[in-house]
This record gives structure tokens, C-alpha cells and sequence, in this order.
């Protein structure tokens, strides 16, 4: 039973370092309809029009967690991609495939 024990606790010690609890968004201050704001703000600062498309919610992005956001250009092709940070909303990532 002792071996059970030792076992699980070393388990769950090794999730914890694995699986950190500070790398899961908690309570992002940055909703998904304020990066759309912030993403469309900085579209509209490069000169692009596009419409939002969708997002694949939240996930872990160069050591942080981000939105990604999807937009469409008008009269052009391409997607264009966004990544928001959840906690400060700034740009991670901006990235235009045509």
C-alpha cells in the first residue's frame, strides 16, 4: 500500500512540473470579442479590409495563451491569421497566406 501511495505522489509531482498550473488560462482579461476589436483595429491601421471568419479559441502560442482569430480579406485572397494574448491583448502573431 506504501508503494501505492509513494507511487501516485511521485505521479502527481510529475504532472505538476509537466503540466504547470500557471500555464492554463484562468480568467483571460482579454474576451474573444475585444482581440476581434484589437485584431480589426490593427487591420484597419495596416490598410486591410477583411471580415472576421472564425477562432479556434484559446491555445498555448510561443510561452503564452492567445486567441486565434481567422480573417478573410475583401477583393483579395488569402487567410489572415491572428494570435491575441489573453491576459495583456497584444499582437503574438500576425500572418497573411495569400
Amino acid at each position: 500500500m506504501k508503494k501505492v501511495i509513494f507511487a501516485l505522489a511521485i505521479a502527481f509531482v510529475v504532472v505538476g512540473i509537466v503540466f504547470p498550473q500557471s500555464n492554463r488560462p484562468v480568467n483571460p482579461a482579454i474576451s474573444l470579442e475585444r482581440a476581434i476589436e484589437i485584431a480589426s483595429a490593427d487591420l484597419s491601421a495596416r490598410g486591410i479590409s477583411a471580415t472576421f471568419h472564425r477562432h479556434s479559441g484559446m491555445d498555448w502560442e510561443r510561452g503564452q495563451w492567445v486567441w486565434e482569430l481567422e480573417f478573410r480579406p475583401n477583393n483579395q485572397r488569402g487567410v489572415i491569421e491572428y494570435y491575441i494574448n489573453v491576459h495583456t491583448g497584444a499582437i503574438v502573431k500576425f500572418e497573411w497566406d495569400r
